[in-house]
């Protein structure tokens, strides 16, 4: 049972997608690192390194719209609160 539950937490930790996100974008695999940026904000969406990492790596795929879409909101959202 606690090792169920150790798992679990491991699992809902945001650094081992970012960190991983982060080799594949230094890879320039930006593709699969927006997808594991992803997977660290939905474990953790207060923190923003992994929303400005995703948007960046929407940026150099070229796709600025979801950027705007995604990420802008989150940033103002941010600044207010």
């Amino acid at each position: 049972m606690l090792a169920h539950l150790i798992a679990a937490l491991i699992n809902r930790a945001p650094g081992p997608y970012a960190n991983r996100a982060y080799a594949y974008a230094s890879m320039g695999q930006y593709d699969r690192a927006a997808i594991d940026y992803d997977l660290a904000i939905q474990c953790s969406p207060t923190i923003t390194n992994p929303l400005l990492s995703r948007g960046n790596c929407y940026i150099r795929l070229g796709k600025i719209e979801e950027v705007s879409y995604y990420i802008t909101p989150h940033i103002f959202e941010r600044l207010r609160g």
